[in-house]
């Protein structure tokens, strides 16, 4: 492991120490159980992760699949917490029920489900890996330098970090897309990737 990346390592063990300290006062004091600390970690600390996520990690596709997974965990938490509270909650343990003795209404807990429902199918569309259609390996992400989210998905790029092959789907079937030759390869060959070939 290079340096950077134990440094990495401790900056993200330091930024979740320091978004559960608040927390862990909270439980101390008494204004909040456990069960709701521990939900509320679950969905802050994730969400702290991405966004510290773009100055730290080098920019690519497993930089935008990191965040987008990073983002889905904190919207599957409350999702999850806002369903088993319509649910299950009157069966099962009261500390669980988040909403138990809170003033939050029905209502409300089914207007955070269809709003984050959208988010999550987004991006649950855009973390789970699909298939390469050369190394046929379920690593296939999508690429930022194919394509942007904003385009179709039949424009978007794909990129397969098993076999390093780009990919466009279209009309039903994968294209793959050239490479273009890295900064650092044309400098090994004496070129300047800035200037060109003289």
């Amino acid at each position: 492991m290079k340096l950077s990346q134990l440094m990495t390592l401790i900056v993200y063990g330091a930024v979740a120490s320091a978004t559960l300290t608040p927390t862990v006062r909270l439980v101390e004091f008494g204004a909040i159980s456990w069960p709701f600390a521990l939900l509320m970690a679950a969905v802050a600390i994730p969400l702290v992760f991405s966004l510290i996520t773009f100055p730290l990690v080098r920019t690519g596709p497993l930089k935008d699949w990191l965040v987008r997974s990073l983002l889905l965990t904190s919207v599957s938490v409350i999702l999850g917490a806002a369903s088993y509270s319509l649910v299950w909650a009157a069966t099962g343990p009261p500390a669980l029920n988040v909403w138990a003795n809170s003033a939050m209404r029905v209502e409300f807990v089914w207007a955070v489900i269809v709003v984050l429902a959208v988010p999550f199918a987004h991006l649950f569309g855009l973390v789970v890996p699909r298939w390469c259609p050369r190394c046929q390996v379920p690593a296939l992400l999508p690429d930022s330098a194919g394509g942007t989210d904003s385009m179709s998905k039949q424009q978007r790029g794909y990129w397969c970090p098993s076999c390093d092959g780009r990919f466009r789907r279209v009309q039903g079937s994968w294209r793959a897309i050239p490479s273009k030759p890295s900064p650092s390869r044309c400098v090994c060959h004496g070129l300047d990737p800035g200037r060109g070939e003289q």
